[in-house]
């Protein structure tokens, strides 16, 4: 049995601050959650500290059988960071570049919606521009610009790259979820249709439609503390020649069995799953993972072939994670019995743990 979206609000919070919660059958045209009504120990947030806590970002990852592409946009409010990485799946052994850059000085506004509008994060050494433009009446898009210049011996990645969300063609999965005391996690997530180059080293590499898919992650959410996520994402094509895509995360979200951040697409239409499970090997990220849902209907095996990693340790602030790309394999089963085997697919997964 189909899962069921609920209409989506007008706003995610009302005129009291409450926070609506749930799965949606539209994008969120107002992501005002800094409106929301927060407390600790029964003292009231003031408008700033509800700004400052909470997370931001837009994350693009591209990828197809030649080569993966990625970066983002990330306004942490105590930290921001800004990444990028490239690795070449045609070169032997494959060939990995990724610059990261992390600082509370730059600037940074990610866009509060998906309709026309813009943002960036820019620091020296490096420029990100958006234009989110989903309510285009001849189809949705979302435009990017990345600028990193070389510094000392780490070569330069720019980038110039459309994806096309066509809302006719393409459910996106748009939910937020409850951490409980009114906090919420927005997240709007898509499969789409990419073009453009990313230059690195000064060697273009070009992106078409009918070759690469990106995957949007556009994020915001009032976290606990101390949280985690663990995240699996692919796009490819099953036995039968069909688009396929998915996403599985398992979060400090509650109430995950019902309302959760995990679909599955089949030609441009979006299925809902089950709660999320992600395992892999102990302190070994590059051996084989495994997801699924708790209800078995989803069984997947990623095999990576690299990973971006980091951590931060801060007084008040910290960050652990382990993203790695590669390659899917496994079965879906959708409500009413229908089998998927997999037979291409590329993406990645993640296991991130914070103090924020």
């Amino acid at each position: 049995m189909e899962r069921k979206l609920i209409a989506a609000p007008d706003k995610i919070v009302d005129s009291h601050g409450v926070v609506a919660t749930g799965v949606f059958d539209a994008p969120l045209k107002d992501v005002n959650l800094e409106d929301a009504s927060l407390s600790t120990g029964g003292i009231p947030w003031p408008g700033w500290w509800r700004r400052m806590r909470l997370k931001e970002w837009q994350h693009v990852w591209i990828g197809g059988e030649d080569f993966y592409f990625g970066f983002a946009a990330v306004d942490g409010k105590f930290i921001k960071t800004g990444f990028s990485y490239f690795y070449d799946r045609r070169e032997a052994g494959g060939q990995f570049v990724e610059r990261t850059l992390e600082s509370p000085r730059f600037q940074a506004r990610i866009p509060s919606a998906l309709g026309d509008s813009h943002g960036h994060l820019i620091s020296k050494g490096f420029m990100l521009h958006i234009h989110n433009h989903l309510d285009r009446k001849d189809g949705g898009q979302h435009r990017y610009s990345l600028q990193i210049p070389a510094a000392k011996d780490e070569p330069s990645i720019m980038a110039d790259v459309t994806l096309h969300e066509d809302l006719a063609k393409r459910q996106p999965l748009v939910v937020v979820l409850p951490f409980g005391d009114n906090a919420g996690l927005y997240s709007h997530k898509s499969i789409v249709p990419v073009n453009g180059e990313v230059v690195v080293d000064g060697r273009r590499h070009e992106i078409t439609p009918d070759r690469f898919r990106a995957v949007l992650d556009v994020h915001k959410a009032h976290y606990p503390y101390r949280s985690f996520w663990n995240w699996t994402t692919f796009w490819g094509y099953d036995v039968e020649g069909r688009e396929i895509g998915i996403n599985l995360t398992d979060n400090v979200a509650i109430d995950a069995d019902e309302t959760n951040e995990c679909a599955f697409w089949l030609e441009g239409r979006m299925h809902r799953l089950g709660r999320a499970v992600v395992e892999h090997p102990k302190g070994d990220t590059l051996s084989e993972w495994k997801a699924g849902t708790r209800d078995g209907q989803v069984r997947l095996r990623f095999h990576p072939e690299g990973e971006r990693k980091g951590r931060i340790e801060l007084a008040l602030v910290s960050s652990k994670f382990h993203q790695p790309f590669g390659t899917y394999e496994g079965e879906v089963e959708l409500p009413g019995g229908q089998q998927i085997k997999i037979d291409r697919a590329w993406g990645i997964a993640e296991d991130h743990k914070v103090r924020w």
